[in-house]
């Protein structure tokens, strides 16, 4: 991977796995989710 293909596709990779937690309280998510349903906290993102 070069420096612009970076640039411009965001770096991502096809083989990357993404994880959803809410920030606040841990709760595994689903990628849809806008809030936590247990405490209403921020989504956040992690990917591997």
């Amino acid at each position: 991977m070069d420096l612009i293909s970076i640039l411009t596709d965001g770096g991502g990779r096809a083989e990357e796995t993404r994880h959803y937690e809410c920030r606040a309280c841990g709760e595994n998510l689903s990628a849809d989710s806008a809030a936590c349903p247990q405490c209403d906290g921020d989504v956040a993102l992690y990917t591997f």
